[in-house]
């Protein structure tokens, strides 16, 4: 998403602004455990808009809540009672 947004900064921008909620929550885990990486996200908080107030309790709904549900998903493979075991396979 950054190499995104420094490649197009007024759709990256966007979009960073559309992640706000999940890229304060990161950056919030990062500082928690002391990860170097705190400061890319602090960086990337400098250069957006501040966070509304909403953004933040979303981030905290998250936080309280875990993650979303999976949306990608391994549609195309069948669930483990009908695959083939892993022994007819070799």
């Amino acid at each position: 998403m950054l190499e995104f947004a420094a490649l197009v900064p007024v759709e990256g921008e966007a979009v960073l602004r559309r992640m706000r909620p999940g890229i304060e929550l990161l950056r919030a885990s990062l500082h928690e455990l002391n990860s170097p990486y705190a400061g890319v996200l602090d960086a990337v908080r400098r250069v957006l808009p501040p966070a509304s107030v909403q953004e933040l309790e979303l981030a905290r709904r998250i936080a309280l809540s875990g993650p979303p549900q999976e949306q990608v998903g391994l549609e195309p493979f069948a669930p483990p009672e009908v695959m083939p075991a892993a022994e007819a396979a070799t």
